[in-house]
């Protein structure tokens, strides 16, 4: 069965499994760190595929040609990122439209409101809010920078930072990728904690997508204390 076409945009139609040429992952340019490639995409209903994209790899993001809308050392605390400034539209999460989303120095990228809750705040911090999030990290960490682009009427984001929150050096980067319909891409370039392969949501779920009450899906068991086996 041949999947439907999807609109973007006015004029740009962009089928599932299309393959963009000439693209590589992990760009190493614009750090001088040697990053590596770690992604996966997000449905609208919050699962999660490992190594895979929804509309073949994207471009790789370099901070040389984005716009920086964060630069600092946020410690416990979100930045508000304002996707509709960022000459974009609503960013689809879950099914939900967001003008704006949330940036945790603690790892979250939240959507409604911020989260500055992490794993050990306390026994469900990351699901008791009531508040969706993707954790992309986990930890009493720091938030340093934000950039952003437009890729096809589409907006994408680098978001870095270090797992420890009182230093300064970025030591994780990754990209998010918003479509239309709440399809969303990821690339992990520089990730010091160790994850798993892949999760059903089940177990002691600590990174993943969260829909605010309960874990929908998660990444890893970066924590070995944890014990979780997907």
């Amino acid at each position: 069965m041949t999947a439907p076409a999807i609109r973007i945009r006015p004029g740009v139609t962009i089928r599932p499994g299309v393959t963009l040429s000439g693209i590589q992952l992990g760009n190493t340019s614009d750090t001088g760190l040697s990053l590596g490639s770690y992604h996966f995409k997000i449905d609208v209903t919050g699962l999660i595929t490992k190594n895979d994209f929804w509309f073949g790899t994207p471009p790789t993001l370099n901070t040389a040609s984005m716009t920086q809308v964060f630069g600092g050392n946020y410690d416990d605390q979100s930045f508000e990122v304002d996707a509709l400034s960022n000459g974009g539209d609503p960013v689809n999460f879950l099914g939900s439209l967001y003008p704006t989303f949330w940036v945790s120095g603690n790892g979250a990228v939240s959507f409604g409101a911020a989260n500055d809750l992490r794993n050990g705040d306390t026994p469900s911090a990351e699901t008791e809010n009531n508040v969706p999030c993707l954790y992309m990290n986990n930890n009493d960490a720091c938030l340093l920078e934000i950039w952003y682009t437009v890729l096809g009427g589409n907006l994408a984001y680098k978001i870095r930072g270090n797992t420890n929150y009182d230093n300064s050096a970025v030591n994780y980067d990754y990209d998010i990728y918003f479509y239309p319909m709440g399809y969303v891409d990821v690339i992990v370039n520089q990730e010091p904690t160790s994850w798993n392969v892949y999760n059903d949501g089940l177990g002691n779920v600590k990174w993943g997508v969260t829909d605010g009450y309960n874990w929908i899906d998660g990444l890893s068991d970066h924590q070995s204390s944890i014990g979780y086996t997907p």
